[in-house]
């Protein structure tokens, strides 16, 4: 494929255009409807779950089965999975079915090409490893986590280009998926070694704590 990543464009005058052209692009990729939510190989979905709430209640569970495995703090677990509690139903429920989800638009994995006027334009996506079956504003939430900690200025312009979320809250029901990707992202960075210890610093501890108190 032709080009090079948006993020190594990040300081060019045009990229703000580059980044509603990625909100474009994950809506597309949102109209192709699965079969069910779950994991995906080159035929169907795999093993799919019927419903959105039950897709999440198994992700929840172990996100925090893990966070608690790599010595997550167990106060701020409980914290965290009560707000997940209770707003379960007015979010995870409202779901209007599994789509594509590349789980991990963000600009190191789009491709940009440079006209001779300067102009930016988006020539492909790449890194499908995460590919799944899901809810598509868990999707855009976790897009938006993944761009945002290599382009905090990309979410404005994303949503401009992504157009209306189809969620009678569509801030609330961001906010409660963003949760739950922080959780999973910093159990994944102490099983990877990036975090060696519970106690690192971390952003994202610092980012779940302001959640629980919200």
């Amino acid at each position: 494929l032709p080009g090079v990543t948006a993020d190594s464009l990040r300081d060019h005058p045009g990229i703000s255009a580059v980044y509603r052209d990625m909100g474009v692009l994950l809506r597309k990729l949102h109209t192709v409807s699965m079969s069910g939510y779950g994991s995906f190989d080159a035929d169907r979905v795999t093993s799919p779950v019927k419903t959105n709430a039950e897709f999440l209640h198994a992700i929840i569970a172990h996100a925090f089965e893990r966070f608690r495995h790599y010595g997550g703090d167990e106060v701020l677990a409980a914290q965290l999975r009560r707000i997940l509690d209770a707003r379960f139903e007015q979010v995870v429920a409202r779901s209007v079915g599994p789509v594509f989800a590349h789980d991990d638009l963000h600009p190191g994995n789009v491709l940009v090409t440079e006209a001779a006027d300067g102009t930016l334009a988006l020539s492909g996506l790449i890194d499908f490893g995460n590919a799944h079956a899901a809810d598509a504003i868990h999707d855009l939430a976790k897009c938006l986590f993944c761009a945002m900690h290599e382009a905090p200025k990309c979410r404005l312009p994303m949503l401009e280009g992504y157009g209306a979320i189809d969620h009678p809250d569509p801030e609330g029901a961001l906010w409660y998926y963003t949760l739950v990707h922080r959780v999973i992202m910093w159990w994944w960075l102490r099983h990877v070694g990036t975090l060696p210890t519970a106690d690192a610093p971390s952003g994202l501890i610092d980012d779940l704590r302001q959640m629980a108190e919200s």
